[in-house]
């Protein structure tokens, strides 16, 4: 049970607290904990898949619900021995502290090992799940404030001097207790809300691909397509592959990063992190200079209403259609359709052909796809008048989808807002729990 408390606060002497209850104390993280951080062997040597040892840790284990459960990979026996690899006690709580993803936490109630980039924080004069909770709250001014080279660096000579507000033991544990009980509950209602976008999302990509592949006529003859993926198709509609299909097929390049006049100007200049979720593509994240397209003869300006398709990495097979002239780097394909194929048509069929061009493509963990296989993919080209009817219904089916799952996004994230207010409340006294 918790309460809002009238109690006499003091300064707290961190700028973002600022005041706490007066019988609470605040110390650095070296007099409450131990810093250790981890290690990879040489080689990976001795790490695993396979549950052969103990966990070994990563920043990828790391998780919203801020409990490590288990690890992906493993650390053997002899090597942990061999090597002398730290050992982290159960209730650690583990911090990434380098990388993309500095800053995140997680806590375990078994003993683990991690990487290198993993810092564990194991107290001896805390409550470890308080100590959970205190750094969640805390992980934005931790990561602001640390060392930056090319990556944000969390070293422990910096973390071991954060300041930690330290309530009486029995706070600490009534705290811990009740956030355990409330998260928990938020954790299950954000799950549950994320299912329901994935529903939405899986019946949206059936909704388009059953459209484009099946038309509306449920009663028209079918004929087979000869596309495995495919199946049966409506009789009267033709196959062909894209390059049939298109009136240009082309990509660009990128200028010289490192020459800064290239990239002063204000000619748009697409990349493939501009597809990221980006249906309609209206403006570019950077602007290329009229001496760029000048100085590099394979920048080609394309004129607006054509599809962009990444070609390369972990964005391969999304596609946007671009509304401006733009020009591309050579991540990008871009398609301009025939005068006998809708522009919004052959984007919808193109968006459910993802699994099939990651099947074509090459690269294995980083997967590519080249120009010769996009020109060679194949498509269905139902007649011009047909395509424009199922355009228009599927404009008006996936718009509603949509919004159901932009209202569903926004309350996840109203309630992982709700989550971060409710553990700093508690944590810095704001509100007190009934002991």
């Amino acid at each position: 049970m918790s309460k809002n408390m009238s109690t006499r606060m003091k300064p707290s002497g961190i700028e973002w607290i600022g005041d706490i209850p007066k019988d609470w104390k605040v110390k650095r993280l070296r007099y409450i904990a131990e810093l250790k951080t981890g290690t990879t062997p040489v080689g990976n040597e001795g790490i695993n898949y396979d549950e052969n040892g103990f966990n070994w840790y990563t920043p990828g284990d790391f998780n919203p619900s801020l409990i490590l459960s288990h690890s992906e990979r493993y650390i053997e026996k002899d090597i942990i021995k061999r090597e002398k690899i730290k050992l982290y006690s159960s209730g650690s709580v583990l911090l990434v502290g380098i990388g993309a993803t500095v800053g995140k936490i997680g806590y375990c109630d078994h003993p683990v090992y991690s990487n290198q980039q993993i810092t564990a924080i194991i107290p001896f004069n805390v409550f470890g799940k308080y100590l959970l909770y205190y750094t969640s709250s805390n992980t934005n001014y931790i990561r602001d404030n640390a060392l930056y080279t090319t990556l944000p660096i969390i070293n422990n000579e910096y973390l071991s001097n954060i300041l930690i507000c330290v309530p009486p033991i029995s706070e600490q544990q009534a705290i811990a207790s009740f956030l355990d009980e409330r998260c928990e509950k938020i954790d299950g209602i954000i799950a549950d809300m994320e299912q329901q976008v994935e529903v939405l999302k899986q019946y949206k990509t059936s909704l388009i691909t059953e459209t484009v592949t099946k038309g509306l006529d449920k009663s028209a003859p079918m004929k087979d397509s000869g596309i495995k993926w495919i199946g049966k198709i409506p009789k009267h509609w033709e196959v062909s592959k894209i390059k049939y299909s298109s009136a240009i097929i082309g990509s660009g390049t990128t200028p010289d990063s490192t020459n800064s006049d290239y990239y002063d100007g204000n000619l748009f200049w697409i990349q493939s992190g501009d597809l990221y979720q980006n249906i309609s593509i209206k403006d570019t994240e950077k602007k290329i200079s009229h001496r760029a397209v000048k100085e590099n003869p394979t920048l080609k300006c394309f004129t607006k209403d054509f599809i962009v398709l990444a070609m390369y990495g972990a964005s391969v097979g999304n596609c946007s259609i671009s509304h401006i002239d733009a020009y591309v780097n050579q991540a990008c394909c871009c398609i301009k359709p025939s005068k006998n194929v809708n522009l919004s048509y052959l984007f919808y069929f193109l968006e459910i052909s993802k699994e099939e061009m990651l099947r074509k493509s090459i690269g294995g963990a980083q997967p590519n796809i080249s120009q010769i296989i996009i020109k060679n993919l194949f498509v269905l080209n139902p007649p011009l008048g047909e395509q424009q009817f199922l355009v228009s219904f599927l404009d008006e089916k996936c718009s509603k989808v949509d919004a159901l799952i932009s209202e569903k996004q926004s309350s996840i994230t109203a309630m992982k807002d709700y989550k971060k207010s409710l553990i700093y409340e508690y944590v810095t006294g704001k509100k007190r729990v009934t002991i």
